[in-house]
């Protein structure tokens, strides 16, 4: 008798310790590089504002990538891999395929959608740094949609509102698998920055 758990889809989350001390990097970044924000791409509905930082920030704050980056993926790998009768998750190496801050204005939303291309550069993982927000509840969505359900609950849609967890929230780093889909609700409140990384990886044999 026995049993084989395959890989599944996860979300985790973990607050970062030296927040106040990120946020106002961030937030000095911002303003003392706007001529990087220039350019504005519109998201969903055009209520959100999206400006990419193109790894400048980065390159120059080496510490705050090693915790919110690295730290996090080593602990949700080490969580993953704690658990009994399933491959367990090697990596040989993982480096930042792309990052960006995003930054809202009030009423914004975002399309439901996933980071996952395809192809050899394809990320592996995702990262959502929560920068700063005003609003009583953080409203980001992952959703499992019926088309891609391959457990016990048959095919029905899984959905995560993180807006239930009240330990999400500014100075929340969550990470997930980049395949994973996932949507903003309305925001109220504008303001809300976010950091956003994503991690390709190399494999090997578990």
């Amino acid at each position: 008798m026995g049993i084989f758990y395959f890989p599944c889809n996860f979300v985790y989350w973990r607050k970062i310790e030296k927040h106040n001390i990120y946020k106002n990097t961030i937030i000095d970044f911002m303003d003392s590089h706007e001529y990087l924000f220039d350019a504005d791409s519109l998201i969903s509905n055009g209520s959100t504002t999206f400006k990419r930082q193109n790894e400048k920030f980065s390159r120059e704050n080496q510490d705050f990538i090693q915790d919110v980056v690295w730290n996090t993926v080593d602990e949700v790998i080490n969580i993953l891999n704690s658990k009994e009768d399933t491959r367990k998750i090697s990596l040989s190496e993982s480096y930042i395929t792309g990052s960006w801050i995003s930054k809202y204005k009030d009423n914004a939303t975002v399309a439901m959608h996933e980071h996952f291309s395809g192809g050899f550069h394809s990320p592996s993982f995702s990262i959502v740094y929560i920068v700063k927000d005003p609003n009583e509840r953080n409203t980001l969505v992952f959703v499992e949609p019926f088309t891609q359900s391959k457990s016990t609950f048959g095919m029905n849609e899984q959905m995560f509102d993180t807006s239930l967890e009240s330990e999400i929230g500014e100075g929340s780093v969550i990470i997930f698998p980049a395949s994973l889909q996932h949507r903003v609700d309305l925001m109220k409140k504008p303001g809300r920055i976010i950091m956003s990384f994503n991690i390709s990886s190399t494999f090997t044999n578990g």
